[in-house]
């Protein structure tokens, strides 16, 4: 799909409208993903990761995932549906967005990324794929919309990755055929850019979801299991804590075996 549109513009560098009338290509799942993100959207400013509802996208979960940006052009897939799992052939959850693509291709995305966070800017993308054992080449469509952090800034994003027809041999990694940008207007003073050096990122597994009060799990994520005391045995006080925690003075550790 590289070359030039009718305007005589690259079609890998080109801006096109969001107007999902301006694009009849876009399935359905992006479609309703992208009517949802605009939906969300407040005067001059982009969605926060703490509006996403589950329940309000659900044809699409299957298909969306959810970013964090690590460093510039890297970010990695806090959350994603089954159907990333099953392209890959494995779960995918906190693996790079760059490990879905061909090692040829992982630049220009990160520049892709970069852009897409601290302009900020829509991405949708063309992919291309053929599974190691098979000469079939798939054919796949992403869109990745940025997002608001819990401090309001462009460090989270909302996307999908729908593949057209089958992929009966995973793992696919996949080939970047066209990438289309749009310029997202806002009001730079309702939003923050996240510094070009970023801290060390926080494992959460629990984001809250508006509306609920409590923390939940984020998107398809699961709350963090923690731990019990068996019952019948008495909770350990601050004093027995303390003790259990030191090795006492003069004493090696060793490795008891039980046969």
């Amino acid at each position: 799909m590289n070359g030039m549109d009718r305007n005589g513009a690259n079609r890998d560098e080109a801006i096109v409208s969001l107007d999902k009338r301006k694009a009849t290509l876009r399935s359905k799942v992006m479609v309703d993903m992208l009517d949802y993100w605009q939906g969300l959207r407040p005067d001059g400013g982009l969605p926060a990761r703490g509006d996403i509802d589950p329940r309000r996208i659900e044809g699409a979960l299957p298909y969306a995932f959810v970013l964090e940006r690590l460093a510039p052009g890297v970010a990695r897939l806090r959350v994603a549906g089954g159907h990333l799992t099953d392209l890959m052939g494995m779960e995918v959850r906190g693996m790079p967005l760059s490990a879905l693509f061909q090692h040829p291709d992982r630049n220009k995305l990160m520049g892709l990324m970069d852009k897409m966070f601290t302009t900020p800017r829509a991405l949708e993308l063309e992919l291309s794929a053929r599974a190691d054992r098979d000469r079939q080449v798939v054919h796949a469509e992403m869109m990745i919309l940025p997002l608001l952090d819990d401090q309001g800034m462009v460090t989270r994003a909302l996307g999908c990755l729908v593949g057209r027809g089958a992929f009966p041999n995973p793992p696919y990694r996949f080939h970047i055929d066209a990438a289309r940008e749009t310029d997202i207007e806002i009001n730079r003073d309702n939003v923050s850019f996240a510094p070009a050096r970023l801290p060390s990122p926080k494992v959460s597994r629990t984001e809250g979801l508006s509306g609920t009060g409590a923390a939940k799990p984020v998107g398809f994520a699961d709350v963090a299991k923690t731990y019990a005391q068996p019952v019948g045995q008495p909770a350990l006080t601050g004093a027995d804590t303390e003790t259990a925690q030191t090795r006492p003075s003069g004493k090696a550790p060793f490795l008891r075996i039980v046969k």
